[in-house]
């Protein structure tokens, strides 16, 4: 039975491959693949490391099981192809945030923070986005702490972090991380870099040190500073960001 359904996958793959705008763009997919199984590898080594430091330490280990997973180039053409997206290697790193995935088993749930807190933490990860459903569980109860996080990859040529794509109504803080489901936060994204550059590379870090990148941290610090001014100065408009808050953790 497996063998059986082994084959009908590897005849729709080679089906597919013969589309042109699959065929195109099938080697690059490979090759991006190949970065996020990296990916799984860098992050998973970073787990294992924590979870041994625990061990030597403190005679304990936080993390009962760790488990990943790696889409296949099919799954990855097919769900472009569902929600409607562009089939090439940019709409696979702006639209799909699922193609690699690491389950962490912890034994209890402060474990799950401390271990995800100390991950993030680390100066070549970004948290991208934070779903807690531990604190606000499913309807079917289901509870797990999301991140998606990015992390450069060092290739013999160039470096291979993921593009990060244009902030979503829906997101989480990479300042706050999971803080923001227990209090009112809100996270400034300020432009300093062009279309296309790639994070975490020479190029990005040379933009940070640019006069734009200067004058967007101004322009981010002076926003905050004005929000804040408007809140102490608005009379009732702490209590009805508290109440928004307090439904929006209700709704999610």
């Amino acid at each position: 039975m497996h063998e059986g359904s082994g084959k009908m996958n590897m005849e729709r793959l080679t089906e597919k491959m013969q589309e042109p705008e699959i065929k195109e763009h099938f080697k690059d997919f490979i090759q991006v693949q190949q970065l996020y199984s990296a990916a799984i590898k860098e992050i998973r080594t970073k787990l294992e490391i924590l979870d041994d430091e625990f061990k030597v330490k403190y005679d304990y280990n936080p993390i009962h099981q760790i488990e990943s997973r790696l889409k296949s180039v099919q799954s990855i053409i097919d769900k472009l192809k569902r929600k409607g997206f562009e089939i090439s290697v940019k709409s696979i790193r702006e639209n799909l945030f699922d193609v690699a995935g690491i389950r962490v088993i912890c034994n209890y749930v402060d474990d799950i923070y401390r271990i995800a807190e100390l991950l993030t933490n680390q100066d070549d990860i970004t948290l991208i986005r934070t779903k807690d459903y531990i604190e606000c569980p499913k309807e079917n109860g289901y509870r797990s702490l999301h991140l998606i996080v990015s992390i450069p990859i060092f290739l013999a040529e160039k470096v291979g972090a993921p593009e990060i794509s244009e902030p979503r109504k829906v997101t989480g803080s990479t300042d706050f991380s999971s803080v923001t489901f227990r209090v009112p936060g809100a996270c400034l994204r300020v432009k300093f870099v062009g279309k296309g550059v790639t994070s975490h590379s020479q190029e990005w870090l040379d933009n940070g040190k640019s006069q734009l990148a200067e004058d967007a941290i101004m322009y981010g610090a002076k926003g905050i500073a004005l929000s804040v001014e408007e809140i102490l100065e608005t009379p009732g408009l702490l209590e009805k960001i508290k109440e928004d808050f307090k439904q929006a953790k209700e709704n999610f």
